[in-house]
């Protein structure tokens, strides 16, 4: 039965249903109408389209950072070596050695046993999102590095006749201090990409500038008195002594590093940095006159293990 029958032949109850037909028809275009195509939602009465939020990463903005870092080492004994130094042989041209000279007093030295501390600054640029590189400049606190010490003794005649045999017993305290600083040009590879713990190795190359600085102090005293019944001019050998000096060198000397560690973002402006540092420092030597005789202390290339812990700034 047509549409028009029942408009006919019914009267009202067929316009009634005329128009339920026509509202379930034009339903499903108005419900289609409010979406659009590309997920764009559209307001009746065709009013401007809204565009649906699409998520996207964080922009890297800041690619420089400045840094600040502290450093606990331990230099792990490096070999030291004297050579000039004799003790035990004529320090008074009037007196004459009997018996061995000490000899060279290489047999003495032992290493240091202070930690080294440093305070650096830097400055760095990220490359990309995990390779980054920065500039450094450390300042290194006094570090004892090496230390001479221990006793000996030697015998030798006054001028009496006939002569008196003394026996003279030295002591000697020589310790050699290391301060300076350290420019280091270092690369990083960051491990992870847009994390807040962030684990990273790197390397770094430059130089070291050093000052070795030594002081030495040798005292001599005798322990046999003079013969004969009454004081001889003669016996008087000039004891108690002492022989005191203080010398320094300053040189510069190759330096590199690795290193491995983590850093914490605390936002996106800061981040700590915690990591171990194996660092190596070039050999240096300095001369030094000891009790009238040239000296030479000689460091060689060494070693350090440091515990570095700063924090970074990102600043455009």
């Amino acid at each position: 039965m047509s549409i028009l029958n029942v408009m006919a032949g019914r009267g009202r109850p067929g316009i009634a249903a005329l128009g339920l037909a026509l509202a379930a028809m034009a339903g499903p275009a108005e419900a289609g109408d409010l979406v659009g195509s590309a997920g764009v939602f559209k307001e009746p009465g065709g009013a401007a389209a809204i565009p649906v939020p699409v998520p996207r990463p964080f922009p890297e903005t800041y690619n420089w950072y400045v840094r600040l870092d502290g450093t606990l080492g331990s230099a792990g004994g490096p070999n030291i070596s004297e050579r000039g130094t004799l003790y035990g042989t004529n320090l008074d041209p009037s007196n004459n050695l009997v018996g061995p000279a000490f000899g060279n007093s290489a047999g003495w030295i032992g290493n240091g046993t202070d930690w080294s501390r440093g305070f650096g600054l830097g400055i760095g640029y990220h490359f990309t999102p995990r390779f980054r590189g920065d500039v450094t400049l450390e300042s290194r606190s006094n570090q004892q590095v090496a230390k001479i010490q221990g006793g000996y003794t030697y015998l030798t005649f006054d001028n009496a006749t006939p002569p008196n045999t003394h026996t003279i017993n030295g002591n000697v305290l020589d310790r050699t201090d290391l301060r300076g600083g350290i420019g280091l040009a270092n690369i990083y590879v960051d491990l992870l990409e847009h994390s807040r713990f962030t684990p990273y190795v790197g390397a770094g190359l430059g130089v070291a500038v050093q000052e070795m600085r030594r002081s030495n102090v040798t005292s001599e005293s005798e322990t046999s008195a003079c013969g004969g019944a009454a004081p001889q001019p003669a016996c008087a050998l000039g004891f108690p002594r002492t022989y005191s000096s203080i010398s320094s060198t300053t040189s510069a000397s190759l330096a590199a590093a690795a290193m491995a560690g983590l850093s914490y973002s605390l936002d996106e402006h800061w981040a700590l940095d915690v990591g171990y540092r194996l660092l190596y420092v070039g050999g240096l030597s300095g001369s030094a006159m000891i009790n009238g005789n040239q000296s030479t202390l000689k460091i060689n290339d060494y070693f350090e293990h440091q515990v570095r812990a700063g924090v970074r700034l990102n600043v455009w």
